[in-house]
């Protein structure tokens, strides 16, 4: 497989501002979401399906802005990050989503299957409006969960968008299953 391994640190990309660091894929086929404290947003590594929001699907050996919405300027006000399987979250500064890559589960929240090599803001629930009042997110396998303002737990599948006040025994067993946890092999 193809692995990256970059030091940002003292990079000039960078020069100290960096505020989270993100790594996603499996086997060795691994990308990195780097988020400055400026809220702009890089990244690198294997990109076959989009995962960089870059507008292409080229792999990339050093990090490349991430650019905005459907394509246009540059990604920007987001406050956390998050690498998925070949995915990757944005959660911006007014509590809004947006996704970007592999979506064959419907992990984007698009309402559809078809992977995006451009961020996307990721639909409400049942694919109604747009996903709001987030307040954290976290990019899993196949999936992504979020957290919103009230504590409230909303899981993206390719069964749609859930909602749940409180997730009961047998939803956390499920949430379980489904391997929350990112693979990849990039070090800093």
């Amino acid at each position: 497989g193809i692995s990256y391994s970059t030091t940002f640190s003292n990079s000039t990309y960078f020069s100290g501002n960096i505020d989270q660091v993100s790594y996603g894929g499996v086997n060795g086929y691994t990308f990195c979401l780097i988020l400055k404290t400026d809220g702009t947003v890089y990244a690198c590594g294997y990109n076959p399906y989009g995962a960089l929001g870059i507008n292409n699907t080229t792999s990339q050996t050093t990090p490349v802005q991430v650019k905005g919405v459907n394509g246009n300027l540059t990604l920007s006000n987001i406050k956390q990050i998050s690498a998925g399987y070949y995915h990757s979250v944005f959660l911006d500064n007014s509590g809004n989503v947006y996704a970007c890559g592999h979506n064959a589960n419907g992990s984007l929240g698009i309402n559809s299957t078809t992977q995006s090599n451009v961020v996307v803001q990721v639909k409400g629930v049942l694919g109604s409006g747009t996903l709001s009042n987030i307040t954290q997110i976290s990019g899993g396998f196949h999936h992504n969960l979020f957290l919103n303002n009230s504590g409230n737990i909303k899981s993206e599948t390719l069964y749609g968008l859930f909602l749940t006040p409180s997730p009961n025994a047998s939803q956390i067993n499920t949430l379980n299953k489904r391997k929350l946890t990112n693979h990849g092999n990039c070090t800093i």
